[in-house]
């Protein structure tokens, strides 16, 4: 049955309304850090099995915006 079932990974990432970074370059890639991890295990039928959520705090700009919040 475990060849059936689906892990959804779904990652939220930093960001600003401006597209302008706190660095003040403009929002990259390479600017944005994770902050939440969204995970569903699944069947390939839609059914929903388990899900969770981790929230994890950025490094290099740890304050959200309030955008991003």
């Amino acid at each position: 049955m475990s060849h059936n079932l689906l892990l959804i990974v779904d990652l939220e990432a930093t960001c600003w309304e401006s597209h302008i970074a706190p660095s003040g370059s403009r929002q990259s890639v390479d600017e944005m850090e994770i902050i939440e991890f969204g995970c569903v295990i699944a069947t390939r039928a839609g059914e929903v099995l388990d899900k969770r959520s981790f929230l994890v705090r950025p490094r290099v700009n740890p304050e959200l915006s309030p955008f991003c919040q």
